[in-house]
């Protein structure tokens, strides 16, 4: 069941099995049905990684919020960037 065709658990999988099939954005369980994505912590537009570390698995909504969020932060983090450079 937790194993692909080379018989090792995939990333998804691992995350899974990591976070005891609970959310970590809404922290509700996961249910056979959910739509579940694989999320970069730290997004790779930041510099975030593909080690287990920075990766989680979300429900679907729960990963469109925290993405919009993300490019949120990014912005403003981007324009705070710009303007220390222009003093």
């Amino acid at each position: 069941m937790f194993q692909n065709m080379n018989g090792k658990k995939t990333k998804k999988q691992v995350c899974l099995i990591k976070q005891k099939f609970i959310c970590n954005h809404c922290e509700q369980a996961f249910k056979h049905d959910s739509i579940m994505e694989l999320d970069h912590i730290v997004p790779k537009s930041c510099g975030g990684g593909e080690q287990s570390t920075n990766l989680q698995v979300l429900h679907r909504h729960c990963h469109d919020i925290k993405t919009r969020d993300d490019g949120r932060y990014h912005a403003r983090h981007e324009t705070w960037i710009r303007s220390i450079a222009s003093w």
